[in-house]
This record gives structure tokens, sequence and C-alpha cells, in this order.
């Protein structure tokens, strides 16, 4: 676990506290149309295809193609069987196989068992959500979850749990409902929605980088201008206090991983 000396990402503004509506049937989710992920359908072909995601190459100022094989290589990174905690609710347990834009969810402490076939999906750099096709044609999000690779390992949390990770000269972080994207070269910094699905037009905000004695972290200053959050870098990693805590176990087979949660479920 990473020790944390920064303040709490709890305090954030109301509009990115603003949480999940839930949708009568299905609990902590939101519908989509399915036409609203069409954005992504040029990442997905690059995946299907097998195509080296080193060969997708970005001209200066083309963020399209720059965004693209960021969310590719993550997205491989992605691949493989996690045991996570507390993603869900304080004490939630689950297993997570990911197999391409593929999961398999397992629940230990889920009545009558099973694993749920849902769609994964990097909505951002630092934001994950699972989706499930309804009947009417619209994507239902059953999970979102902001995530960051430090070098500890993958950090998991609630979609209320700060993070993000830095690429180049650019930092993007997730905080509550905004991404923050903030250029180091220029100064600038701007947000938009973490979890849209085609590209939105971004507003000014107020980032900066903060350097101290023993340590250098990424300051969100929120739009009402309540308490700013704060974010200390680990490498590349820019962790809260909440996000640095939730370190997700990667194991080799789903198989051992259902053993060892139904043991943990116990």
């Amino acid at each position: 676990m990473i020790s944390r000396h920064a303040s709490s990402d709890a305090r954030v503004s109301s509009q990115d506290r603003e949480a999940v509506r839930p949708l009568a049937g299905l609990g902590r989710r939101r519908v989509w149309r399915r036409h609203s992920l069409r954005w992504l359908i040029p990442f997905a072909l690059v995946w299907q295809l097998g195509g080296d995601v080193s060969d997708v190459s970005a001209a200066p100022g083309d963020k399209t193609l720059a965004d693209l094989k960021t969310l590719a290589d993550l997205s491989h990174r992605w691949q493989g069987v996690w045991i996570v905690r507390d993603t869900i609710y304080p004490g939630s347990l689950q297993v997570w196989n990911v197999e391409g834009d593929h999961v398999s969810v397992y629940d230990p402490r889920r009545v009558g068992g099973g694993v749920d076939e849902e769609t994964f999906s990097l909505v951002s750099p630092c934001r994950v959500s699972f989706t499930r096709m309804l009947g009417d044609g619209s994507q239902a999000v059953l999970n979102s979850n902001t995530f960051v690779f430090a070098s500890d390992g993958l950090h998991v949390g609630k979609a209320s749990a700060a993070g993000g990770f830095q690429h180049g000269a650019m930092i993007d972080v997730c905080v509550g409902n905004n991404v923050y994207e903030y250029d180091t070269r220029t100064d600038v910094c701007q947000r938009r929605p973490a979890t849209a699905t085609e590209p939105a037009h971004p507003t000014p905000a107020k980032c900066s980088v903060e350097r101290g004695e023993l340590t250098t972290s990424f300051v969100v200053q929120p739009s009402d201008g309540g308490a700013s959050v704060q974010l200390d870098f680990h490498g590349g990693a820019l962790l809260s206090e909440r996000l640095a805590a939730h370190v997700v176990e990667h194991t080799p087979t789903f198989d051992g991983a259902v053993k060892r949660a139904d043991a943990l479920a116990r």
C-alpha cells in the first residue's frame, strides 16, 4: 500500500459529489443509448483486429489519436482476473475476469450464486464502466469506478474516489463526475464529464502542480469554490487518500480467484 500525506478526496464540490441516480429495477445504474458508444468503435477495432497499439501514433495536437492509444494501452493492462473489494459498497467483494471488451463478474455474496456477463469499457483514462444491453437497445451502466495503475499494482475505487495519471506532458484526473485534463506545457486545465461516451466540449477549470519539501501534488479547485482536492504523485500515478488504500489482487485463473473469494467471504 502506498503511504499518503494528502488531504482527503472526499472534499469535492456539490457537482462532483452527484451520485449515479438509480433507475427503477436496476439499482445504481444509468441508461445510455447504443449510438452514444459509436466513438469507441475505432478503439474496439484496434483491439479486435489484434493491432499493435504502439503503432497508433498521434501528430502534435491530434488529441483523438493520442486518447485512442492511451485507452488501448490501458485496456491491454486490464486484461486478466482481478479480486476487488469495496468498489460497490463498503465490504463488497467481487472477481472480475476481463477478456477484451467482455467481463465476467462473480460475487460470492450474491444470493443464488452465478456469474454475470457484462461489457467492459474505459470511458476515460481513469474511469471504467461495466454495462449490459437491455431489451430496448439501450445500455445499462451496472458499475462505474475510478482506476489507476501505480507501481504497487492496480488501484480501483468507487467513482467518488479521485485518481489519475500523467502521460507525457498531459495529466488526466477523475474527480467525482468530471475528468480534469492539465497540460504541463501550457498550464491549461480543462474539465469534461468523466462518463461521457462521446467527445464532450471541455470547459475551463483550475488545476495546478504544487511542489513541497517532501511530495509533489496535483491540486484541483472545484468549480463552486469549495475545498480543493489534492492528489500526490507516485511516479506517473496520482492517488487520493481513498484510492491509495484500494489495491486489487491480480490472480492467474478465474477458478482460483472464485475459490479465494469464497474463502474471503466466509
